[in-house]
């Protein structure tokens, strides 16, 4: 009998042996799955054109025998590269196999919510809070919307209920902090601002504003121990690449090329730019044209020489988040007459830039101050008193890449001329 019992002991564990074996086996191919999709997807983006991506979403979205995990992960890497429409119809496709899918709506929340379509946003999140009230993220994602909406309390209080699901959330607090500016109390929003630094000091968006809180309250050291500007903001002029006979030439060809992109749009709703126009999508990414192709190679030696150039103590965020691997997101921007942009951060980035192609001579030549200038320390309205007296200007020049911290605000001087300030702003992302 014992001699029985023990073979089954044995025989057991060497089942569970095999079934977790198999379970590994299994979750390593659905690994290698994921990332052959979405590494065919991001392949799909940098090589192809704009209507060839947009024939093999459809051909996915039109086929019944599309797999579910195709139809979400397709869905997803085309909303994560800018291909909004076809990829909500493709998530909508795979919410009909799986309505129950807190993942699938949770993304389509939070993809309605970049759109500033935030009604379509609250429907997916009343459906996952059916589902599962205690999903933190849309705590946090309720509480964002409201925040949007100026509906302060209500965001407050969505937050304090993500606090008891997750104590130590510097996203949470960050919200919090934002409301509290954006009633007018910059006490209680320094409060919150920097507990969210303590947990996450290199969050773009927390160190954005808490530069708003400090400079409301006056608080040079502070001020001065984060935002150095002449420490933080560089200026770099690449030198003639190879190939490259004439730069202004140069320079005047990639504006042609900018200028005839087929995703340029008219001061875009939602975004900085203002009387003018601006390229959406990834710019870079989204052409092998030969000219950008040089324009990416400068602008990582631009890179190269703002981390080179760094002097700051260890514990800056800067230096913490430094990454050892990224990537760029660019766009172009032209400025008409009287263009500009408004006060703005660059919540994804560790670093953003602008590369200028073509400044008009009335900047150039200082005829009118300081319009059309790179200006920092200004934020935009609705923050409580705009009383920053920490601001610092940068005179564009054509041909000069300017590099910062992507949690500075910062906002372009009007300026007047028949000519046009084109430039290609880029975010350096960590990856």
């Amino acid at each position: 009998m014992n001699k029985i019992i023990k073979k089954n002991r044995k025989q057991r564990r060497h089942e569970e042996k095999l079934l977790r074996k198999a379970e590994k086996k299994q979750k390593k191919q659905s690994a290698n799955h994921v990332q052959a999709m979405f590494s065919k997807a991001m392949n799909l983006h940098q090589t192809k054109s704009p209507e060839e991506v947009k024939q093999f979403y459809d051909e996915k979205l039109n086929d019944k025998k599309t797999p579910l995990d195709e139809l979400e992960l397709y869905g997803m890497s085309a909303i994560e590269f800018g291909s909004f429409e076809v990829g909500i119809k493709l998530l909508d496709r795979a919410l009909l196999q799986v309505p129950d899918s807190t993942e699938v709506l949770y993304y389509l929340a939070s993809t309605y919510f970049k759109l500033q379509k935030l009604d379509q946003s609250l429907q997916y999140l009343q459906k996952i809070m059916i589902i599962a009230p205690s999903h933190f993220p849309c705590h946090v994602l309720l509480a964002s919307i409201h925040l949007e909406k100026n509906e302060l309390k209500t965001a407050i209080d969505y937050c304090q209920k993500a606090l008891t699901l997750k104590r130590e959330s510097d996203e949470v607090l960050t919200i919090i902090g934002e409301a509290f500016l954006r009633q007018g109390n910059s006490k209680e929003a320094m409060s919150a601002l920097k507990q969210s630094y303590i947990v996450n000091p290199i969050d773009t968006r927390t160190l954005s504003l808490l530069f708003v809180a400090l400079s409301q309250a006056k608080d040079d050291l502070n001020l001065e121990e984060i935002y150095c500007y002449d420490k933080i903001i560089r200026k770099y002029t690449p030198g003639r690449p190879d190939g490259v006979d004439d730069f202004l030439e140069f320079y005047q060809s990639v504006v042609k090329l900018i200028k005839n992109h087929p995703h340029l749009q008219k001061s875009p709703k939602g975004l900085a730019t203002q009387n003018g126009s601006q390229t959406i999508g990834d710019l870079l990414t989204s052409s092998k044209h030969p000219l950008l192709q040089v324009i990416e190679h400068q602008i990582h030696l631009a890179v190269k020489n703002h981390v080179t150039a760094l002097e700051l103590s260890e514990k800056h965020p800067m230096v913490l988040a430094a990454p050892s691997e990224y990537r760029i997101a660019s766009w172009a921007v032209v400025l008409d007459n009287e263009g500009y942009q408004t006060p703005h951060v660059h919540l994804d980035g560790w670093l953003s830039g602008v590369y200028y192609l073509n400044v008009p001579k009335e900047i150039e030549e200082e005829l009118k101050g300081e319009a059309g200038y790179l200006k920092f320390g200004t934020w935009r309205e609705g923050l409580g008193t705009n009383n920053s007296y920490k601001v610092y200007s940068l005179k564009p020049e054509t041909g000069m890449i300017a590099t910062f911290p992507s949690f500075l605000w910062h906002k372009t001087i009007p300026f007047k001329s028949d000519d046009n300030r084109v430039c290609i702003a880029f975010d350096i992302i960590p990856v």
